[in-house]
């Protein structure tokens, strides 16, 4: 168990430790019915911030860059092939990393939502393209997945995210 994670559980027993305080504090037995409203409204209140802490730490902690990205379509598969390496930048491993991948087809130059047959122009996939990134680590990955035909000026866009 890292830092990171270390700090997630502390901060989360300190948040329900808080709202735990905050609802004895409130509990009223001679009105059942609205003690228990304000239970449920600070139990949902407590794990929505214990969420959204839990966020901000990993993203101040966990950066990570994509590097020598490059994609080549496969013409006898009709396959676009993805490379490229992930490089762990923040001072924590990383979990997992997710590559999203967004086609849009920019042939017709109308509309990017569906072409005249009424086929999409858009392709869309998400990835887990590595795992276990270690502090300062790179690591490389390969994508392939099914193009279709009909896309002939596409543009490719990219980002990636991490847990």
């Amino acid at each position: 168990m890292d830092l990171v994670e270390i700090l997630k559980i502390v901060m989360a027993v300190f948040i329900a430790f808080i709202f735990l305080v905050i609802i004895v504090k409130s509990w009223n037995p001679e009105q059942p019915f609205k003690a228990f409203m304000i239970l449920i409204v600070e139990v949902a209140v407590g794990v929505v911030v214990i969420l959204l802490s839990s966020w901000a730490v990993d993203n101040s902690f966990k950066k990570a860059v994509l590097t020598q990205f490059s994609n080549r379509f496969i013409h006898s598969q009709e396959k676009l092939s993805i490379k490229g390496c992930v490089r762990n930048v923040g001072k924590y491993p990383i979990n997992n990393v997710y590559l999203h991948i967004k086609v849009i087809n920019n042939a017709s130059g109308g509309s990017v939502q569906n072409n005249s047959s009424g086929r999409s122009n858009t392709l869309e996939r998400s990835d887990k393209v590595v795992t276990h990134l270690s502090r300062g680590a790179q690591k490389c990955f390969v994508v392939s997945f099914k193009y279709p035909p009909y896309f002939k000026l596409a543009n490719i866009q990219k980002q990636i995210s991490w847990d």
